[in-house]
């Protein structure tokens, strides 16, 4: 299996597009398909911006349905947006790539982290992107190694717990409480924190 990180430029997104108005990073949690039209649950990282402009400008982009704000924390908001369907995610389900990670880029683009067991997928998917006129660079190519990223949910509850106190000494939230806020049980959050802290520490001393 191989992996492979690509950049797109699509001028029609929200999260391009806010992204670049706002200096601000946007990390894409999942995606959603919803009756011809998307749901998407999105990490924003405000950057010292007030949230409520940021809603607003979200609200008012032309293919924007609605948008929810779940959770905030800090300088971290948690939103759900419904749009009309992404072409880069209608043309991401119809080839043999899977997406591990979507997230800004420092100028406002998209990246893209797949996951495919034939060069041959990636390249198609490149080909029908750049077809519909979506501007696509690949930036690495390499093989797949699962022990370099933390998985979404594992990179959430860590986030969180971080915000939220979990790792301060004293504790600002124990892990009773913490696990009651994610839905799970304490021995389930305690093993998902322990595989992920091990992910970290082990990219930390490889490099």
């Amino acid at each position: 299996m191989m992996e492979a990180v690509i950049s797109l430029k699509t001028p029609d997104t929200w999260v391009s597009n806010l992204a670049k108005k706002f200096d601000i990073h946007i990390k894409v949690l999942d995606c959603i398909p919803d009756d011809g039209k998307m749901r998407d649950l999105a990490e924003i990282a405000l950057n010292r911006n007030e949230l409520d402009p940021i809603i607003e400008e979200i609200k008012g982009m032309e293919n924007v349905l609605s948008v929810d704000v779940e959770q905030v924390e800090r300088d971290r908001a948690w939103v759900v947006v419904h749009t009309n369907e992404c072409l880069g995610c209608c043309l991401l389900r119809d080839h043999d790539c899977f997406l591990i990670i979507a997230e800004t880029g420092k100028e406002g683009e998209i990246l893209w982290k797949l996951v495919f067991t034939e060069k041959r997928h990636l390249q198609e998917l490149v080909w029908d992107l750049k077809e519909t006129g979506i501007e696509v660079k690949i930036h690495k190519i390499s093989k797949f190694t699962e022990k370099e990223s933390l998985t979404e949910r594992q990179e959430m509850m860590i986030r969180q717990a971080l915000a939220l106190g979990y790792y301060d000494f004293p504790k600002r939230i124990g892990i009773r409480e913490l696990a009651e806020k994610f839905d799970v049980s304490t021995a389930t959050l305690s093993e998902t924190l322990r595989r992920g802290q091990k992910k970290i520490l082990e990219d930390y001393f490889q490099k």
